[in-house]
């Protein structure tokens, strides 16, 4: 699905692996902000939007932990060679999810 899609792919242009990282954060996102990714923009505006001015979904900054917002905001990097690696993903989120058990435990 385009809304999913990183903007390389969309595009027609050259990708590898990161571009599932790209993938992989807007799921995330979705799944965090309990909102359909990019859901105002139709698809004729899209590939503009998104794959050229690389408009990307609103952090909630106010209330996401830090970490998250800095680890989404690398995956969806408009540069897929900036990307993080999946393994680093994976321990960036145990970190996040360890972090938010111990705040939890402390209240």
């Amino acid at each position: 699905s385009l809304r999913y899609m990183a903007p390389e792919i969309a595009l027609m242009q050259p990708y590898n692996h990161k571009s599932e990282v790209y993938s992989f954060a807007i799921v995330l996102w979705e799944t965090v902000a309990l909102r359909r990714p990019f859901e105002n923009i139709l698809p004729e505006t899209f590939e503009q939007r998104v794959c050229v001015d690389k408009e990307r979904p609103k952090l909630n900054e106010k209330k996401w932990p830090p970490a998250l917002c800095a680890l989404l905001s690398r995956c969806w990097t408009h540069n897929f060679a900036e990307r993080p690696e999946f393994q680093e993903v994976v321990n960036a989120m145990m970190t996040i999810v360890a972090e938010g058990a111990r705040s939890s435990e402390v209240k």
